[in-house]
């Protein structure tokens, strides 16, 4: 008896967290405080996780989400459509759609899209649009096109303007304006 009682209190505590927001619109994005999960789509943000930016986001495999505002933490993959700000930790990607104004933290390759703010330290590569920041990554990092900062590799750094570079064989850079 106790355990039926316990288990219908926990389906419906996931059930509540699934709550949709006021707005109905498909298009519109939400704000969630926070989004735990084990994989998409089994989470509390559940098949419309995309639809969600979140303060604070823990997923115990992989997570997406449409935007993040605080920390996201996920074991294998945080997968982020639009933007990023805070930290994202992830044992092996972390990718954003949009704009980083964040630190991310990766075992293997940290992606940004368009512009990175901040900090992208990788295990093996990291990639941005465009960076003002610092890039440190085991093998290799490459920006499309601007890098204010400073970008440090194992092996190979590639930018088309760039402020500094370190790497073990290979920088490329257009336009270097520093070291």
């Amino acid at each position: 008896m106790t355990r039926r009682i316990f288990s219908t209190i926990i389906v419906l505590i996931c059930f509540s967290l699934v709550c949709r927001a006021q707005k109905n619109d498909s298009t519109s994005l939400l704000t969630r405080p926070a989004h735990v999960g084990l994989i998409y789509p089994i989470s509390t943000n559940g098949t419309s996780a995309a639809r969600y930016t979140n303060r604070f986001s823990l997923h115990a495999l992989a997570g997406v989400s449409a935007g993040e505002t605080g920390c996201a933490i996920a074991c294998t993959a945080s997968i982020i459509k639009d933007s990023a700000a805070g930290a994202q930790f992830a044992g092996i990607l972390n990718l954003i759609g949009g704009h980083a104004e964040s630190a991310q933290f990766a075992g293997i390759l940290n992606v940004v899209k368009g512009k990175s703010r901040g900090l992208q330290a990788a295990g093996l590569v990291n990639k941005a649009g465009s960076i003002e920041g610092l890039q440190v990554a085991g093998l290799s990092n490459t920006v499309r096109s601007e890098s204010k900062g400073l970008q440090v590799a194992g092996l190979f750094n590639k930018a088309a303007d760039v402020n500094a570079q370190v790497a073990g064989l290979v920088n490329v850079a257009r336009k270097v304006k520093g070291i």
